[in-house]
């Protein structure tokens, strides 16, 4: 699948990054609103370094835009200059690097970028890589280490050198300049944290999150299942995107803050991801229920608070040590926390998902749950509320 790109900045775009040609130093905020980069089709994958941009394209060329510094290294359109570097001075090429050029090497299968450097996987599996080194050296770097049988790599950033996370073929795992480790294999993504040597996340091809004890020896993250995306964030921190659409996250430490690298690896039986809980809303008929904790959406169920949306449409409710007994008219849905048989008017029936504690709260499964009682249930993606179609909302 490939998709156009869209960019936006909260920030100052000093840089180009919003990719339409120009830039603002002086009013943050104007480019809150995404808006299209101009001449990208066809894009697979992207990629950012803060003021600059890259994105891979369906065919397997690659293009940047924002900084006029890196432009200048990587782009077939610039000659490279350190002036372009300079903050304090100005060339008048730079202007186009604010809108997309392509990189000056073809057959890229894979992307990688952090503030300071940029690479690109062949599909020969060799790496080309540029940034700076030292804060004074720049270009494109030499790599010495072998950058072969490479599928993927993973930027990770520091003040100096920075370095790659490597996925070579067969699913094997290292850093640039480590051969990749043996003791495991079968990883299909990898995600290096910024400002650290300490932590590595990969992803197995079954579903399941490790991370790197910093030996070379990967760990199983407990608590994760069926993930296909993930991105370590900073030291014991990370995020990762299950099958079902929903995000998981763990760790406190903020995204490149310069000083958290200098924290040791969190032993991973307490690291405790939890569900990502989007806001969104409840709507019975033509009004909106209101709710004393929000739904929540867990392995793709979303799950609502026991009491407020039953008691909306007329029903009944009575809670004893996990026991849930809903009444609406002539239906008795019997419930029981964590137990996936319900029982409708005396007969037993399987839920896909069982009823369950969040945040010291009972919460139970929206869909099953009210259609049970006779409603129809339906999602208004424009308006981020589920719709809760019922003929009448009393008891009855």
């Amino acid at each position: 699948m490939a998709y156009h790109i869209f960019a936006s900045s909260p920030r100052l775009d000093t840089a180009g990054q919003i990719g339409d040609g120009t830039i603002d130093e002086q009013q943050a905020g104007d480019h809150r609103e995404p808006a299209q980069v101009k001449g990208l089709n066809h894009v697979i994958a992207i990629a950012s370094g803060g003021s600059y941009h890259v994105a891979l394209t369906k065919d397997r060329t690659a293009w940047l835009w924002g900084s006029s510094c890196i432009a200048s290294m990587t782009r077939s359109d610039f000659l490279f200059n350190e002036n372009y570097c300079n903050p304090y001075y100005k060339l008048p090429e730079e202007t186009n690097a604010y809108l997309p050029g392509e990189i000056k090497r073809s057959d890229i299968v894979a992307i990688a970028a952090s503030p300071n450097h940029i690479s690109v996987v062949k599909d020969d599996g060799t790496v080309n890589r540029w940034g700076y080194w030292d804060n004074a050296h720049m270009g494109e770097d030499m790599l010495p280490y072998a950058t072969k049988d490479v599928i993927a790599v993973s930027e990770f950033y520091d003040e100096y050198t920075g370095g790659l996370l490597t996925l070579r073929t067969g699913g094997f795992v290292g850093h640039n300049n480590q051969p990749a480790s043996k003791q495991m294999h079968g990883f299909i993504k990898v995600s290096a944290a910024p400002l650290t040597f300490n932590y590595d996340l990969a992803l197995q091809q079954d579903g399941s999150v490790w991370i790197d004890d910093t030996k070379g020896v990967f760990i199983a993250l407990k608590g994760l299942n069926s993930i296909v995306d993930l991105e370590a964030r900073a030291i014991n921190a990370g995020l990762a995107l299950d099958d079902k659409g929903t995000v998981w996250t763990w760790g406190t430490a903020k995204y490149w803050y310069n000083y958290q690298g200098e924290a040791s690896p969190e032993p991973t039986g307490i690291i405790k991801p939890a569900a990502v809980a989007k806001s969104f809303f409840v709507q019975l008929n033509d009004a909106y229920v209101p709710l004393n904790s929000e739904p929540v959406i867990i392995n793709g169920t979303t799950f609502v608070p026991l009491r407020d949306v039953f008691e909306a449409v007329g029903a009944k409710v009575t809670y004893a040590s996990g026991k849930i007994t809903i009444l609406k008219g002539g239906t008795k849905l019997e419930l029981e926390v964590y137990r996936h048989r319900a029982r409708i008017n005396g007969t037993d029936k399987q839920m896909p998902a069982a009823p369950r504690y969040y945040q010291n709260k009972a919460v139970v499964p929206l869909r099953f749950a009210t259609e049970a009682l006779g409603a129809n249930v339906s999602w208004n993606s424009a308006k981020d509320t589920i719709v809760i179609r019922m003929e009448s909302n009393v008891n009855g």
